[in-house]
């Protein structure tokens, strides 16, 4: 469930009736549509308000905000469960799948996922965490997880003929997936190659989000496309900070920004496209290949 404003995930809770909440994240996104984390984390509480006693809600306990709403479900008779990836051992990233160990009752389970991005542990934590309350065994628990796979646009490789990783982000963007996008990067050699939606409805830690990718971007990227100049300042900032070469930044039209890609494309090496506006643009580039 998603929502634009306070109200909404209640409606929605009114006509689904739901008998279990999950609290997967609480970050800056939509924080201009909210007016604050705190409201957004009202708005969201609205799922957990609505479940009825004894049902079960569920809280991501590496985030902080989603720490403090299990306090507030603490107040009511729901059963609460917090995960973390403190659970998880022996993680191990790959281009294509995620492996990982799970530990329940002194029984360790090696598991793999068809994501890409370690980032996306803490969302199959929850969906181990919904099925055990829901009684289905270990077996069929690991089964599930390894026929898991991303949604399209999101994080989802494509391979150019020349050999050159195309991921595709750019169904949406908020500031937690950027860093992970970008931390998922590393695991390529060759050029590392960002094209960036600058995000929008963050309010007034706009500047500061933006800092923090383009700190993020300059220890990872060899260049940077930014398919419009909002909030260019605060991520060129950032760039700089963090020892990149402002020269590596670009603010380009999509048109201009896929021949420059055309031409930058080697045989090794990724691009990442993060944010709507760089759909279109990826999406040239898988056609004329």
């Amino acid at each position: 469930m998603g929502a634009y404003k306070k109200g909404e995930i209640k409606a929605i809770c009114e006509m689904v009736h739901p008998k279990m909440g999950i609290i997967t994240g609480i970050n800056e996104q939509h924080i201009e549509l909210f007016g604050s984390v705190e409201k957004t984390k009202i708005a969201k509480y609205e799922l957990i308000d609505s479940l009825p006693e004894g049902s079960t809600a569920i809280f991501n306990g590496n985030n902080h905000h989603c720490l403090e709403m299990a306090t507030w479900a603490k107040r009511g008779r729901l059963n609460i469960l917090v995960y973390a990836t403190k659970e998880i051992n022996d993680i191990k990233s790959f281009k294509d799948h995620l492996e990982f160990t799970y530990t329940k009752s002194c029984k360790k389970y090696r598991m793999s996922a068809f994501l890409l991005g370690t980032q996306n542990i803490e969302n199959i934590l929850a969906a181990i965490y919904a099925a055990r309350n829901l009684k289905m065994n270990m077996v069929d628990v690991k089964h599930g997880v390894g026929k898991i796979t991303s949604p399209d646009k999101t994080m989802k490789l494509y391979k150019k003929p020349s050999g050159m990783a195309l991921i595709d982000d750019s169904f949406n963007a908020n500031p937690d997936g950027a860093v992970a996008a970008l931390r998922y990067m590393r695991l390529y050699s060759g050029k590392k190659i960002l094209v960036l939606s600058p995000l929008i409805e963050l309010g007034e830690v706009t500047a500061d989000v933006h800092k923090k990718i383009g700190k993020a971007a300059a220890e990872i990227c060899d260049f940077v496309f930014l398919t419009n100049s909002n909030f260019e300042k605060s991520f060129y900032d950032g760039f700089i900070q963090a020892g990149g070469d402002g020269q590596k930044i670009k603010v380009a039209s999509k048109s201009s920004i896929s021949k420059t890609l055309k031409k930058l494309a080697g045989k090794s090496g990724v691009m990442m496209f993060e944010g709507k506006e760089t759909g279109g643009i990826l999406n040239e580039l898988r056609i004329k290949n």
